[in-house]
């Protein structure tokens, strides 16, 4: 079983690092202090399942020049909804509080890009590149947040982001 303390403390570091909205981070720094070990078995099979999931949506590793507005939104839209269901059905609070870290990142994203469409004039468009950018940042944030599951369910494969940079290559 790994140590309660060491799990919280690189917990904290993680959403230190996220930059997460203040409230956001309350919300998981009192479910991290619940923990008391590791998820049970059913948990940490949900915990891989989520991080397969995340692996195999072309919207977190893509290269930029070959991704298209309109499918990274629907991508993320279905990511969203994969991870609402997941929340659900988790029972250990560590766990339950890393998908609503990763739910929360998407919140944010799609709340801004959520009607974005790739511009007809996309050279002058700055739009797009803050849009690339925004992506960019969620990218790192649900890559963290996998890296907090893999620490509670260790078989969980993470990819790191040099991983993600050469499967994007």
């Amino acid at each position: 079983m790994i140590d309660a303390n060491a799990l919280m403390s690189a917990l904290g570091i993680i959403l230190s690092i996220m930059g997460l909205a203040p409230a956001a981070q309350a919300r998981l720094r009192k479910r991290v202090e619940k923990i008391k070990g590791l998820p049970s078995i059913a948990d940490r099979k949900k915990l891989v399942e989520f991080c397969e999931l995340l692996s195999q949506r072309r919207v977190f590793y893509v290269a930029y020049n070959s991704e298209v507005v309109e499918l990274c939104i629907g991508s993320l839209r279905m990511a969203q909804n994969e991870t609402t269901k997941r929340i659900a059905e988790l029972e250990h609070p560590g766990a339950k509080a890393m998908l609503e870290a990763v739910q929360d990142h998407l919140r944010v994203f799609m709340d801004k890009w959520s009607g974005f469409h790739t511009p007809a004039h996309w050279v002058r468009d700055h739009e797009l590149t803050d849009f690339f950018r925004d992506l960019g940042v969620l990218r790192e944030r649900v890559r963290l947040c996998t890296e907090g599951i893999a620490i509670m369910a260790p078989e969980a494969r993470v990819l790191s982001a040099d991983e993600n940079a050469a499967r994007a290559g």
